[in-house]
């Protein structure tokens, strides 16, 4: 009963009670084995065995009020009754045997330790009911705790991974601005400088010039392009959209290709990491090179679309793909298929009268 109810910490008092009751009983029963096997006087040996059954139902009683007390408890309810059935019938079974008239017949009825057996057992259950209460609730308690702790160590590992990319995200942009600052400024003064040279050569402007100057600006616009990606500042899909639209009007200029972008009206408030933003553009810069280089058109159409999906349809009215002899083409389709599948999206190129290109990134 003692662990049963938890007493040292839970009830002190009945702890108390309980530790004197066990100690009584100890002395209780070491007396009485004393006095029935060392001596043959009857009263002693009976006057123990009464005191010790009136000061088990007084323990009883005790506890009861005690119970009584503390009614909110469910557990001591449950105990309270058993312990009070427990008393009824072991009083009645103690005046059937104090009382001989209320044994009228030898029948099981009258017999008084069926009573008393009686009240253990109607005891017994209501035992078992709060043992069954104390497991559900304990049961309940631990699942709570494990479902805190598991919800505490998903906090702590979020917190741990939003530290991580925290602490990624600022390298990101350190490395961003040194770029911008450091190479940036280096390769603007360098193209400057040559289209000087250039200048001040007139006419007799040599080739290796020529190809410093146009490596400078390729470097400078793919540079600008990863410090773009890499600016947690631009992970959002309206600036992939807007930096997308001025890059393909800048790419044509100075070209015979007429370029013409068509954007959403509204652009839905989403986020795009660096790494998709940079793969969806870098396949665009592909699909726009080739349409430079292989299509042989005047005219490009970039249609931009929103919906579940992020459409980008790259239309030109050029001689068109030949699909048997996508080889020719190298490795730029082959990356872009790639770049679009690692990012969970998906690329489509036909022949329309021209070739078609479709980028599809699910949002």
């Amino acid at each position: 009963m003692m662990y049963f109810l938890d007493t040292k910490k839970a009830h002190p008092f009945l702890h108390r009670l309980y530790k004197f009751g066990i100690l009584w009983v100890l002395m209780a029963i070491l007396a009485y084995t004393v006095l029935y096997y060392g001596t043959s006087a009857y009263l002693p040996v009976n006057l123990v065995e009464n005191g010790t059954k009136f000061f088990l139902i007084l323990l009883a009683i005790i506890f009861m009020v005690y119970s009584a007390r503390h009614w909110n408890d469910r557990l001591l309810r449950f105990l309270f009754w058993g312990n009070l059935l427990l008393i009824v019938f072991s009083v009645f079974s103690q005046l059937l045997i104090l009382i001989p008239a209320l044994r009228s017949n030898n029948s099981i009825f009258y017999n008084s330790l069926f009573y008393y057996e009686v009240g253990l057992f109607l005891e017994l259950i209501f035992f078992l009911v709060g043992l069954t209460y104390k497991n559900r609730k304990q049961i309940i308690l631990q699942t709570r705790e494990r479902e805190r702790l598991k919800i505490e160590n998903e906090r702590k590992e979020l917190e741990k991974q939003m530290a991580v990319m925290a602490a990624h995200q600022e390298e990101r942009e350190r490395i961003s601005a040194d770029m911008h600052d450091e190479l940036g400024s280096g390769m603007t003064t360098i193209r400057l400088m040559s289209e000087i040279a250039k200048k001040k050569m007139k006419q007799e402007v040599p080739i290796e010039l020529e190809k410093i100057s146009q490596s400078a600006n390729d470097v400078l616009n793919k540079m600008n392009a990863i410090i773009w990606s890499m600016n947690s500042g631009n992970d959002t899909l309206d600036n992939l959209i807007s930096y997308i639209r001025a890059y393909s009007i800048e790419y044509f200029e100075g070209t015979p290709v007429q370029c013409k972008v068509n954007t959403p009206p509204q652009i839905p408030e989403r986020q795009l990491t660096g790494d998709k933003r940079r793969n969806i553009f870098l396949c665009v810069k592909e699909s726009l090179n080739n349409v430079l280089k292989h299509a042989q058109a005047s005219d490009v159409e970039i249609d931009i679309r929103i919906n579940t999906d992020l459409i980008i349809t790259i239309t030109d009215n050029g001689t068109g793909i030949d699909l048997a002899k996508l080889r020719e083409f190298g490795n730029g389709l082959k990356n872009i298929s790639q770049r679009m599948a690692k990012i969970g999206g998906a690329f489509f190129i036909e022949n329309r009268n021209g070739t078609v290109t479709s980028l599809v990134y699910p949002l």
